[in-house]
């Protein structure tokens, strides 16, 4: 498992003891993608940091997940690089089902899929970004509720309750030329310190995005934090 050296750091500071939590995996694609991902419709592959399908597909779904964490309660957070039509698992069985959070161009939704059949445009927000622009997410699993922060905002731009998945892994959606880039996952910690840890996230995902850009645009040039 790969594990990238800011995000873990920035999340350990208020995931790790304090905050009954930890990170369980990280990955910002810089060195490639890591072996975990199942890549298992849409000849997923990472290419300048960042991870998206070569041949993304709606129909049947094309995604990529983590079967090697069966989960419950969790958060994740990820960077959508052109956002345009994707989105993430969550509590997936690994077979196309679970919830869905989609992101579309402006805006996002939940969707639940069971049996390959989704029921649709559950919480769907109004337009809370510009289309094509790099957007970052945190999503909450705690109980039967699912919850989407964006942009580093406190308040939830979506919320979806839901008893139809009780636990499970989670997969990377893509149905267009969007990517995907600097994925945290971790346990979830206690309710009254999601606020901090969620902030933590957010500006470490902010950091390693401004490392990589420099690092990009200057080679010679290495940044420290």
């Amino acid at each position: 498992m790969k594990i990238t050296k800011i995000l873990p750091v920035f999340a350990a500071l208020f995931i790790g003891t304090t905050a009954n939590g930890y990170v369980v995996f990280s990955d910002d694609f810089t060195s490639g993608a890591s072996e975990l991902w199942g890549n298992e419709s849409g000849s997923w592959a990472a290419s300048s940091g960042t991870y998206s399908a070569t041949s993304p597909a709606a129909a049947p779904s094309c995604y990529s997940s983590l079967t090697s964490f069966d989960l419950t309660d969790f958060s994740i957070s990820f960077t959508v690089n052109d956002v345009a039509d994707g989105g993430v698992y969550l509590r997936s069985s690994g077979a196309g089902d679970g919830v869905v959070l989609i992101t579309y161009p402006t805006y996002i939704y939940f969707l639940i899929i069971q049996s390959g059949i989704g029921g649709g445009n559950l919480s769907q927000t109004g337009e809370i970004y510009e289309a094509n622009s790099d957007v970052d997410f945190i999503v909450t699993v705690i109980g039967n509720t699912y919850s989407v922060y964006v942009n580093g905002s406190s308040v939830a731009a979506a919320t979806l309750t839901t008893e139809a998945f009780a636990s499970g892994y989670i997969g990377l959606y893509d149905n267009s030329g969007q990517s995907f880039d600097n994925i945290v996952v971790a346990t979830v910690p206690e309710p009254s310190q999601f606020a901090l840890c969620g902030g933590a996230l957010v500006v470490g995902i902010a950091l390693l995005r401004r490392n990589k850009s420099v690092a990009k645009n200057n080679p010679k040039l290495t940044t420290r934090f």
